[in-house]
């Protein structure tokens, strides 16, 4: 049996749902109602969406699908790194890659804070044991603060990928003897770049002068 309301699952012979207090008879006829509506439409619903709204138990929020993206995220990195070494990848694709990586990181916390928090709710409204939901609660708290420390470093990475903050003035000039290069001005962000492809074309080019 469901709570019309809410979608909670209520045990008989319970005439209130413990998760929002609503009546769980029908105001027109006095009839329960076994099978509302939400409750079907998520009992249908895809792993993804029962996590976000806190329908899966807890040990499975947390531990399972924790797993699941911290080997995603870590084994998906070392894999990638074996396939193709950082000292081959120049350094805008490096940029690149790493702020995709932090984007994706902080919408899969989000997903799996969020989950989690609601999944520890239910287990209290449950009558469970409220030490492990609220330990539950407890770290994902710390790690919303970790994640407030990797917005700011996702967002500049974001900013120097599409150009924002990368100043392009600055001028690289080879002295008359060939050996010395120079490079006067900001230090933008396509400048190793274009260092290291001026040091491959000019062989003779023993030191750069920042």
């Amino acid at each position: 049996m469901y709570c019309i309301n809410c979608g909670e699952e209520v045990v008989e012979p319970a005439k209130f749902c413990i998760a929002c207090g609503a009546s769980i008879y029908r105001q027109e006829d006095g009839r329960q109602r076994s099978e509302p509506a939400a409750a079907v439409s998520r009992v249908r619903a895809n792993w993804f969406v029962k996590h976000w709204y806190g329908d899966l138990p807890l040990a499975q929020s947390f531990w399972v699908n924790g797993f699941i993206l911290f080997f995603v995220f870590d084994f998906g990195e070392w894999v990638l790194e074996s396939f193709f070494p950082i000292s081959e990848i120049s350094l805008v694709t490096l940029y690149r890659w790493y702020a995709g990586v932090y984007v994706v990181r902080i919408i899969a916390f989000v997903w799996q804070s969020v989950g989690c928090w609601r999944s520890a709710q239910r287990h209290l409204k449950r009558g469970g044991s409220i030490l492990w939901p609220r330990a539950a609660q407890g770290l994902i708290f710390l790690g919303f603060l970790f994640t407030i420390v990797v917005v700011p470093v996702a967002v500049h990475l974001l900013g120097q990928v599409i150009g924002l903050g990368a100043n392009s003035n600055y001028t690289l000039t080879i002295s008359a003897d060939g050996e010395e290069l120079a490079v006067v001005g900001d230090m933008a962000f396509d400048l190793p770049d274009e260092v290291a492809e001026l040091l491959e074309q000019e062989t003779t080019i023993s030191s750069v002068n920042l």
